[in-house]
């Protein structure tokens, strides 16, 4: 095999790796597609180790590899950061609930602690009015 002819046929190889990606990556985008359900907006939880169920945006028709990753790759992110999003706003509801919890509990130990207050100031003061009544005024 000649020089010339085997770079035809790496060419050719190359042609078809392309073209058989290419044929790959439109059917699993027809598939993720097909799994997304129908409405007007996307799933609202995705499970973050499962990135075969990324949802794609369509691409206008790229023409590079890279353009295809670098589209997978942005829809990723965007999608890591509304499930970061999500995530964020369900730790906020639950720390609100927490937070009124605590707040309950101090309201709670406050009127405790203020009837205690209550309660001691009334026995100093039955002690103090024993003491006049045992030994009169005298201090």
């Amino acid at each position: 095999m000649t020089e010339e002819e085997h770079d035809r046929l790496l060419a050719e190889q190359q042609i078809m790796s392309e073209a058989g990606f290419r044929a790959r990556q439109a059917a699993e985008f027809k598939e993720q597609q097909a799994r997304i359900p129908a409405g007007p907006g996307r799933p609202t939880h995705i499970p973050p180790s499962n990135f075969a169920t990324i949802p794609l945006t369509p691409p206008d028709d790229p023409v590079y590899d890279f353009e295809h990753l670098g589209l997978r790759i942005a829809e990723s992110l965007l999608l890591a950061a509304e499930n970061q999003v999500t995530e964020a706003q369900n730790l906020f509801e639950r720390t609100k609930v927490l937070a009124e919890g605590i707040r309950a509990q101090v309201k709670e130990h406050t009127e405790l602690v203020t009837n205690l207050n209550g309660r001691l100031k009334t026995f100093g003061a039955q002690m103090l009015d024993a003491h006049r009544k045992f030994n009169g005024d005298k201090h």
